[in-house]
């Protein structure tokens, strides 16, 4: 018994063996010349906006409509979908020094542009003063959204713009990549300066495929700094002035005094009461306004150039009423947007030059107006 199963086992080393060397002995496979040039690519979305000759009309757009290009090269259409938005609201409510951010319009029109954003679009609301405090959570419920907002805003002292945007970049990671808008509230300014139209945060917002739509508040501004500068001016108006100082920044101002309550209400109401002439020897706030007033120009470039590059849209209202038109009109305007995916003929991830690529694209037709973002960031 004992001598059998050694033959066995001697058998099956044996074969075993004999198979090992076999194996060694096959030639391997010549990689063909496809083989070697096949090259890993990675699907790229744009958020294209399509505009027809009609103000309002959202024409219906095909592949052969339109050509992309990168680095002036044209690229395959890989898919077109016309699919939901995902839209967030950032609202600046820093008031320290300001003309147009009436916190009871800001309010208002947070809540136009959210009742009137497509059927479908996923929406989310913050805003930013001296940090940023979300309103409403990402929700497909634009009705509830619209509610949570009544009443919602709430004025700072500062206008922390780049952490607003820092805050976006972040709450887009829980979002698809696909037909991505930000529509943005504001005046420009980012602590006392301009934004900083070269900034990092600008750059990524391209590169996550953010639509930037910015309602800018600077022509507001600057019409209500004009006469502010003056030492001595009429008010015209028969109501009441405009507080000088945005009421609740002014009670927390006044709280923090150690006056009685008659005097704080003394106080209180000069900042609301109506004057005739209007005499203003703070020679310290009219000179930062005078600076104010070169950085909110500054600040309206540097925001059409986001707009630009991302592949969005700019509107400058010159007074509430425009204001809250314009609300309405970018809300509206985001169903006119297609997600459109290609694949570069140029792979990102093997690419030796990590510089970004420019995007762009033409319409095949006069009556077509396209947009899309203008880079493509290439991973370090």
């Amino acid at each position: 018994m004992h001598r059998r199963l050694l033959l066995i086992f001697t058998v099956i080393v044996s074969l075993l063996t004999l198979a090992i060397h076999a194996s060694a002995q096959e030639p391997h496979a010549t990689p063909t010349p496809d083989d070697t040039e096949r090259v890993p690519t990675e699907e790229v979305h744009l958020t294209l906006s399509a505009e027809g000759p009609l103000r309002g009309f959202t024409p219906k757009l095909r592949t052969d409509d339109f050509t992309i290009y990168e680095d002036g090269v044209a690229q395959t259409v890989t898919s077109m979908t016309q699919i939901p938005a995902h839209v967030m609201v950032l609202i600046d409510s820093g008031a320290a020094l300001t003309f147009a951010k009436d916190r009871s319009i800001t309010n208002l029109t947070a809540m136009l542009i959210v009742d009137n954003l497509p059927a479908g679009t996923t929406c989310a609301v913050a805003q930013y003063s001296e940090k940023v405090a979300p309103i409403v959570p990402w929700t497909e419920d634009l009705d509830r959204a619209v509610t949570q907002l009544i009443g919602a805003i709430r004025t700072g002292r500062r206008s922390l713009l780049g952490d607003g945007l820092g805050y976006v970049l972040e709450s887009f990671k829980s979002q698809p990549m696909a037909n991505r808008h930000l529509i943005l509230l504001t005046d420009g300014i980012d602590g006392p300066a301009a934004v900083n139209g070269k900034s990092s945060a600008l750059r990524d917002l391209a590169a996550a495929n953010i639509a930037v739509h910015v309602l800018s508040l600077t022509t507001m501004e600057q019409e209500g700094a004009k006469d502010a500068v003056k030492t001595i001016r009429i008010n015209v108006d028969p109501h009441p002035t405009k507080p000088r100082v945005q009421k609740e920044i002014y009670d927390e101002m006044l709280n923090s005094l150690p006056i009685r309550a008659p005097q704080r209400e003394f106080m209180r109401t000069q900042n609301n009461a109506q004057q005739i002439v209007i005499v203003d020897l703070d020679f310290e706030r009219r000179k930062i306004l005078k600076t104010r007033r070169g950085e909110w120009e500054k600040g309206e470039t540097n925001l059409q150039r986001i707009a630009i590059d991302t592949g969005g849209s700019i509107r400058t209202p010159a007074d509430s009423t425009a204001l809250l038109n314009s609300a309405i009109d970018v809300a509206h305007g985001i169903g006119s947007h297609y997600d459109v995916t290609y694949t570069p003929t140029r792979a990102i991830s093997e690419a030796s030059d990590k510089a970004p690529r420019n995007v762009s694209v033409t319409s095949r037709s006069d009556a077509l107006k396209l947009k899309t973002r203008k880079t493509l960031s290439v991973p370090k």
